[in-house]
């Protein structure tokens, strides 16, 4: 892949699809994002080592700008499904994200409904 940052996502963590009934999460280690100087949205959500890509904007627009979406398929590479809940994703417990600025994550950590 050539996009212009020499051994960006030369990986070796691949990132992987977290999911439930209701929604899918692009997991990607938290450094690969601060690199691509990719900003997610608020649908997006952290932890310490990852950003978890909400599936609709977030996700496709990431694999975009970093060079990695399949432009004959319209679609995602084919990433492993790394977890599958029957019930609510654990994820969706994280908090959001909010901003990016500079080399720093800020994130909200928002009040759960438990």
């Amino acid at each position: 892949m050539d996009n212009g940052r020499e051994g960006y996502m030369d990986v070796t963590e691949s990132p992987v699809w977290i999911s439930d009934p209701g929604h899918a999460w692009l997991r990607v280690p938290k450094e690969y994002v601060l690199e691509s100087g990719y900003t997610p949205t608020e649908y997006s959500y952290l932890d310490q080592n990852y950003v978890y890509l909400e599936e609709d904007c977030d996700a496709p627009a990431y694999c975009k700008h970093v060079g990695i979406w399949d432009g004959e398929r319209g679609s995602f590479p084919r990433f492993e499904e790394a977890e599958y809940t029957d019930g609510e994703s654990r994820v969706r417990r994280l908090p959001r994200m909010i901003a990016f600025e500079g080399n720093k994550m800020y994130r909200q950590v928002l009040k759960t409904n438990r």
